[in-house]
């Protein structure tokens, strides 16, 4: 049990740093959002989940924000009022998702992956959140899938694999660009690469 604990520790940390490297990467970027990124803020913002009732009002203050999106709550406030719709759900993703990974991730989030431990993030609002990333095309890790099926999670025997850093896809455009976006975008065009 001993050796599980530790293992687990080390396969959701280092899913939880894969994860956060291509959020950084393959969602934010991109000029619009799929149709189940709507789903999904529709659903999260209706139900206002563990990680959302606590976290959302701080999100886009915290430092993981301006990591995760590439840029600070001012600049993207300046880009809403000629941000494309489809932009604009990437923008209202952004303190949604901070949320989650700030509890999934810090102090006793660490502990999310468990099932006999107290985390700030629920194991199934985590399993929710995993599959809508999933949904997006990133590529769950077996820690972060066990929590996504909502089954424990028994050992993973590729934990080196996930120190491979995801890379975007070829002609991904770069998250330099936070304002306008090509309107006829449909949000399939900047998918992400699947990780390895």
């Amino acid at each position: 049990g001993r050796r599980l604990v530790i293992t687990g520790n080390k396969a959701w940390q280092a899913s939880c740093d894969v994860r956060q490297r291509w959020i950084a990467t393959n969602l934010f970027p991109r000029k619009s959002a799929p149709r189940q990124a709507h789903v999904f803020l529709a659903r999260q913002l209706l139900a206002m989940p563990g990680p959302l009732s606590s976290g959302l009002s701080t999100a886009a203050a915290m430092s993981l924000f301006t990591n995760l999106t590439g840029h600070d709550q001012a600049q993207w406030l300046d880009t809403t009022d000629t941000a494309s719709l489809g932009r604009l759900v990437i923008v209202m993703l952004a303190p949604v998702i901070t949320a989650y990974e700030h509890a999934m991730t810090d102090g006793e989030g660490r502990n999310t992956w468990r099932t006999d431990r107290y985390s700030p993030c629920a194991r199934a609002d985590a399993g929710t959140y995993l599959a809508f990333l999933a949904s997006l095309g990133y590529h769950l890790s077996a820690v972060e899938q066990a929590v996504a099926d909502g089954t424990p999670y028994t050992g993973d025997t590729t934990l080196a694999g996930l120190l491979v850093p995801e890379q975007p896809e070829a002609g991904a455009e770069p998250g330099g660009d936070i304002g306008n976006a090509d309107p006829t975008d449909g949000g399939d065009a900047g998918s992400p690469a699947q990780a390895a």
